[in-house]
Order: structure tokens, then C-alpha cells, then sequence
């Protein structure tokens, strides 16, 4: 078996956790919507992996498309800061996210944002 890359096995270099991070689905799971209501509602949980350690974070998404991961995402980074590195593999939802956040950092300069946060 051929070995890992080097970046998916050391640890960030600024030190912060999730810099190298990689999605995944976890589910379906039932969960019900009130304490009363006999109904349940089919959820996933979107399991963020820390590359270097496999540390993992957890956030409930109601469906498996491609604005319920964005919106994971940006939950994701809200309380552990922005990625550097994404690694998925090949699930045409991660495709498209990947496809629409390199459409905004091209349409809003985020580039310079994050360049301007890192200082």
C-alpha cells in the first residue's frame, strides 16, 4: 500500500486544528420533530475530519445536498476558523460546492480577506 501524503499526516503548520479537514456524511437518521408529534424526519450529520489526528466535528444537515454542506461548511468554520485544505472524495454534492465556492472566492475577491485575517 502506498503511503499517505505528507500534508493528510502532520499537523498544520499554524497549529490550529481542522486546517486540513475532510467531510463526510454519517445517516440517515430518524429524529423526531416536537416531543409531542409521533412524526420523524430523516437527518444526516455531516462529520468534519481533522486530517492529522482524525479529531472529528459533527453538524446536523436536513438533506444531502449541495447548500446543506455549504451551510455545514460555513457552521464548520465558524467555530473552528477557515480551513486551508478540503480533501473529499468524489460524491457529486462535494463536486458542486466545490465548484461554487471557487465561484465566490473569483466573484468577491475573498482572497484578499482571508489573506488580510491571516496577518
Amino acid at each position: 500500500m502506498a503511503s499517505l501524503p505528507q500534508k493528510r499526516v502532520s499537523p498544520s503548520p499554524s497549529g490550529q486544528l481542522f486546517q486540513r479537514t475532510g467531510p463526510d456524511y454519517a445517516g440517515p437518521f430518524m429524529i423526531l420533530t416536537a416531543k409531542e408529534s409521533k412524526r420523524a424526519t430523516k437527518t444526516w450529520v455531516a462529520v468534519f475530519v481533522y486530517l492529522a489526528s482524525k479529531l472529528i466535528h459533527l453538524e446536523l444537515v436536513g438533506d444531502l445536498t449541495t447548500d446543506s454542506l455549504l451551510r455545514a461548511l460555513e457552521r464548520f468554520s465558524g467555530r473552528t476558523g477557515d480551513p486551508s485544505e478540503i480533501w473529499s472524495d468524489n460524491v457529486t454534492h462535494f463536486h458542486r460546492a466545490d465548484l461554487e465556492i471557487r465561484e465566490a472566492f473569483a466573484r468577491q475577491n475573498v482572497t484578499n480577506h482571508l489573506a488580510e485575517k491571516e496577518r
